[in-house]
């Protein structure tokens, strides 16, 4: 109970996790929270950072990497304007800009307050012996420290789209699905694509926390793609971009599903490969192209010599025709996919605020009815560092909308599906007898995480 005496509402600046284990504890807790990638921080905090870790806090325009074995605590200034950082042990390096606001630093019992454009690096002992020392720039001190251990930047290898494949889709854009290398010291990542291969003027320009990230507003056309890391200010001042992949996007009306287009005679040039998470092949459709082998030329046959002359004999009787085998059955052609179901509610790219969920209190999902069809399938996923985790999967037998409450959803990117079926047999088994193809939208929830909770008087508390 005693967390409820903490004078602070808002949050005084932000610790990005670099490396392993970083650990908070709020004010008079004893219990310490392991933070997330990157988590706000708030007056006296404690933040430790465990072995072979490392983080970046930013408070105001400071920039404070802390390194392995340390552990600081954020209390107000001495004099009650500002904020000062009180570091019990370990290794800080802080870059101080001329915005920097009201903030200092006690290291080892020594106030000390960092001059602007400066890069300020102490240790202090488990046994409170300090050591610190003054860069006059981030240069100088990229030369004398990081050059050291790194001699270059760590290489981004691209991983998909594979370099030169081709992606179809029908109707809808194909959602495609960017990964690349992970690097350990990176903060974020920024992404490029573009037409050209100079990228003068990209087409889609983005940030992504992660080593991947999925768009849907390339068309067809020829599309070169990059990544960047962004590392904290004073670790790196070389990052640059990755090697420059490439794939194709092609619209086509081939109906892969008309099996008369398969002729056995034909003359084939390429074999097709299509990968897609779904068995609809709906969404992405991936197709690799692999040249067939040539075969090998046939060896001339040498001319035959001139037969002798032989008596000419009797002509044999024809034998009588054996009877022809009966033609094996063709299997009865695979049913048509149904179509994709449009006009979806949220629509791709949507954002819900707090007041929006404030005020609905839930998410509602639309989409237009397709013909042929008598249910569908809805499907929710949200996306994580690891990936897509599914949260709802429903069967709609009526209607084309459904209702989700958003106290399910936490802050974050989501991805809904909705996919078109008709039901064979009663609708207890639900066993689908023709598919659909899959419509996808991205959708994201953000909204500011709840304040500290102030209490002057003793009572009971209400509500969520």
């Amino acid at each position: 109970m005693q967390t409820f005496r903490l004078q602070n509402v808002e949050p005084v600046g932000a610790v990005v996790v670099k490396k392993n284990v970083v650990q908070r504890r709020l004010g008079d807790r004893v219990v310490w929270d392991r933070l997330a990638k990157e988590s706000p921080v708030y007056v006296w905090d404690l933040i430790r950072i465990a072995e072979h870790s490392a983080a970046t806090l930013y408070i105001g325009a400071n920039s404070i990497d802390l390194e392995e074995n340390t552990l600081i605590r954020i209390v107000p200034a001495p004099d009650g304007e500002g904020i000062q950082v009180i570091m019990s042990y370990g290794t800080l390096s802080v870059y101080t800009e001329d915005s920097a606001g009201n903030v200092s630093f006690n290291i080892g019992g020594r106030n000390v307050r960092p001059v602007p454009g400066t890069v300020l690096r102490s240790t202090v002992t488990e046994d409170g012996e300090t050591s610190y020392h003054v860069y006059e720039s981030i240069a100088q001190y990229n030369r004398e420290n990081v050059s050291r251990s790194r001699a270059s930047p760590p290489d981004i290898n691209l991983i998909s789209p594979l370099e030169n494949s081709l992606t179809y889709y029908d109707s809808n854009l194909p959602v495609l699905h960017f990964q690349w290398t992970e690097i350990e010291e990176a903060v974020s990542y920024i992404f490029e694509a573009s037409s050209t291969p100079d990228f003068s003027n990209p087409e889609v320009r983005r940030y992504s926390s992660s080593a991947f990230m999925a768009d849907s507003s390339l068309g067809n056309g020829l599309w070169y793609w990059r990544v960047m890391p962004v590392y904290p200010l004073i670790n790196y001042n070389y990052a640059s971009f990755s090697e420059t992949s490439y794939f194709r996007i092609m619209q086509s009306d081939i109906d892969f599903n008309n099996e008369d287009m398969f002729d056995e005679d034909m003359s084939l040039s390429q074999w097709f490969v299509m990968q897609s998470s779904h068995e609809s092949l709906g969404v992405p459709v991936s197709i690799t192209s692999a040249p067939v082998a040539e075969p090998e030329p046939p060896v001339p046959t040498p001319a035959p010599r001139p037969a002798l002359a032989q008596p000419t004999p009797a002509p044999r009787p024809a034998p009588a025709p054996a009877p022809r085998p009966a033609p094996a059955p063709r299997p009865a052609p695979a049913p048509v996919l149904l179509a994709t179901p449009q006009n979806l509610q949220p629509v791709n790219r949507s954002s819900f605020d707090h007041e929006q969920l404030e005020s609905q209190r839930s998410i509602d999902f639309n989409w237009d009815a397709v013909q042929g069809a008598d249910s569908y399938v809805l499907t929710l996923y949200h996306q994580t560092d690891e990936g897509r985790r599914q949260i709802i999967q429903a069967t709609i037998n009526s209607g084309t909308s459904y209702t989700v409450d958003n106290s399910l959803l936490d802050r974050g990117i989501f991805i809904w599906q909705i996919e078109a079926v008709s039901l064979a047999g009663s609708l207890e088994d639900e066993t689908a007898e023709r598919r659909g193809r899959i419509g996808e939208c991205i959708f994201y929830i953000d909204y500011t995480a709840p304040s500290a909770v102030h209490i002057e008087e003793t009572g009971i508390l209400y509500g969520n």
